[in-house]
């Protein structure tokens, strides 16, 4: 249910950012970085503790982040053509 959520979510900032209909952009959700970030539920899913709920690492609105940040990488992907990065800020106070 969160992967069809985050999914939706990309899909609706590319729709309103091309003025596309929403069943238009196809989009996929893979894992590729080798990074384990534990599950990710919905609100419903953690707030019910089963396993994935109990075992999603940051709390109930995890999924609320995921989703926006991934909004903030779209949106960047679409109108620079690229991730905005900056290597000092990210990476000097560790």
């Amino acid at each position: 249910m969160a992967g069809r959520r985050l999914r939706n979510a990309v899909k609706s900032v590319i729709s309103s950012k091309l003025g596309l209909n929403a069943g238009e952009p196809h989009v996929v959700i893979a894992g590729l970085s080798n990074v384990y970030t534990h599950y990710i539920t919905t609100i419903e899913e953690y707030g019910k503790q089963r396993y994935e709920g109990a075992s999603t690492l940051y709390g109930p609105h995890t999924l609320d982040a995921y989703i926006q940040q991934y909004g903030k990488l779209t949106m960047d992907m679409l109108e620079v053509g690229r991730v905005a990065f900056d290597w000092n800020t990210t990476f000097a106070s560790q």
